[in-house]
C-alpha cells in the first residue's frame, strides 16, 4: 500500500525483468532510490545492458564479477 509523506506518494515495488523480449543495448537507471544491499545476481542475465546507473543508493557490497561479462556494458555508475 502506498505511503504518503509530505504529499508525495511512496511506493514499495519490485521489478521483474525476466522472460521478456528486450533487444538491443539498453540502459537501466535506478539513481537516487535508497536501494540497499547488493546488486542482484539476476542482473547477470541482462546480456544487452549498455548502461547501469545505481548512484545515490545505499548499496553495500563489492562490484559483482558477473558485470565484467556483460559485453555491451559501457557505463557503470555506482557513485
Amino acid at each position: 500500500m502506498p505511503q504518503k509523506t509530505l504529499g508525495i506518494t511512496i511506493l514499495s515495488i519490485g521489478l521483474a525483468i525476466s522472460d521478456n523480449l528486450l533487444s538491443g543495448p539498453f540502459p537501466l537507471e535506478y539513481e537516487g532510490n535508497s536501494f540497499s544491499g547488493s546488486i542482484p545476481p539476476s542482473f547477470s542475465s541482462l546480456k544487452s545492458l549498455k548502461e547501469l546507473h545505481l548512484s545515490s543508493n545505499n548499496l553495500s557490497s563489492r562490484i559483482p564479477e558477473y558485470l565484467e561479462k556483460l559485453s555491451f556494458l559501457e557505463s557503470l555508475n555506482l557513485s
